[in-house]
C-alpha cells in the first residue's frame, strides 16, 4: 500500500527514491508502463 501519499510520509522507503514514489502516486499509469 505504498500508493498512498500518507503512507510514504509515515514510512519512506530508502530502497525507492521519493521521486519514483511521487511519480507513481501522481501517475499510476506511468508505474504500470515502467513495470
Amino acid at each position: 500500500q505504498w500508493k498512498h501519499p500518507k503512507w510514504i510520509n509515515s514510512r519512506p522507503r530508502p530502497r525507492d527514491p521519493p521521486i519514483i514514489l511521487d511519480l507513481s502516486v501522481a501517475n499510476p499509469t506511468l508505474l504500470k508502463s515502467g513495470h
